[in-house]
């Protein structure tokens, strides 16, 4: 069955809010119900984007929180997307409590999902906003056991460094940069020469 706008705004008011945020349908989306709910399943992305791009920040949550609680009728790849571009509003709006929480949901999704198909990259997120939030030493603790999981995966480290650079901690990005250099990795010669452009611009 479509998601429609009928299917949502027929909400009782004192029922749960479908968007799933835990409140009642009246203090939650029914005011902004009409003209806002896509019609169809597959314009709650578009929309969001769209929302996004005009600066409507919370609106733009709210259809993508919409299209995540609705996952059973989007596919796999769709309800990632939609979780990834939540996380970047929460992380420009620097909302970091509610990223935090997003990038965990990212993470739980994936195992029942996607058999934990990126549980790297979406553990590398989840480090990255506690450093950016000032929880630093949970997310250096899980970049270290992404690094003892596999200490020649060169995107480790540098993303770690990346984060560590944008707080200003460049000493301890230093660290990062030349244990990755220093690392066995089989990686793209590319990404070595990142690293060592990246080390030499801070040395």
């Amino acid at each position: 069955m479509k998601v429609s706008k009928n299917n949502v705004s027929a909400t009782r008011r004192n029922a749960l809010c479908p968007c799933g945020s835990g409140k009642k349908y009246k203090h939650c989306c029914m005011k902004e119900a009409k003209g806002i709910i896509p019609k169809q399943e597959e314009d709650y992305f578009s929309e969001a984007m769209k929302l996004k791009a005009k600066g409507k920040h919370s609106q733009a949550l709210k259809l993508l929180d919409r299209m995540i609680y609705f996952k059973d009728k989007f596919g796999a790849f769709e309800i990632e997307k939609g979780y990834l571009e939540k996380i970047a509003i929460l992380k420009e709006c620097k909302l970091w409590d509610e990223a935090i929480k997003s990038a965990e949901a990212l993470l739980q999704y994936d195992i029942e999902y996607k058999k934990s198909q990126f549980r790297e990259e979406n553990t590398r997120l989840l480090a990255e906003l506690f450093i950016l939030s000032g929880q630093g030493k949970k997310g250096l603790a899980l970049f270290e056991k992404l690094i003892g999981e596999d200490s020649t995966n060169l995107y480790n480290y540098l993303s770690v460094a990346s984060v560590l650079l944008e707080k200003g901690e460049k000493e301890k990005a230093r660290e990062y940069l030349r244990r990755g250099l220093k690392s066995r990795s089989t990686d793209p010669e590319k990404l070595h020469l990142l690293l060592e452009r990246i080390l030499a611009r801070i040395e």
